[in-house]
């Protein structure tokens, strides 16, 4: 399965890389109002640092982030409370 995000019958499946995290939650956003959070996916990580996460709430135009947390390492920024961009996203869109 490629990385970003993939649809498929049941919603869909992000997979993003992230060697140093501790912990990776993907975050789906309300169709209706994108700021407000419905569901938390705690991922799970697999070979070569890839997380994974799924959801049946993740329909196309549907809003979705990632939050990581780990320890600080040199390179690394780890904060839990922001919100980050699918790196492997096709397109953005802007809330309010």
């Amino acid at each position: 399965m490629p990385l970003g995000l993939t649809l498929h019958d049941q919603g869909g499946t992000l997979r993003v890389v992230s060697h140093g995290a501790s912990a990776v939650e993907l975050t789906v956003s309300d169709v209706d109002d994108p700021r407000r959070v419905v569901e938390v996916v705690a991922m799970e990580r697999g070979d070569g640092g890839v997380w994974t996460g799924s959801s049946a709430r993740l329909v196309p135009g549907t809003a979705y982030s990632v939050r990581v947390d780990g320890d600080p390492a040199p390179g690394d920024s780890f904060d839990p409370t922001r919100h980050l961009l699918d790196p492997y996203a096709r397109g953005l869109v802007q809330v309010g």
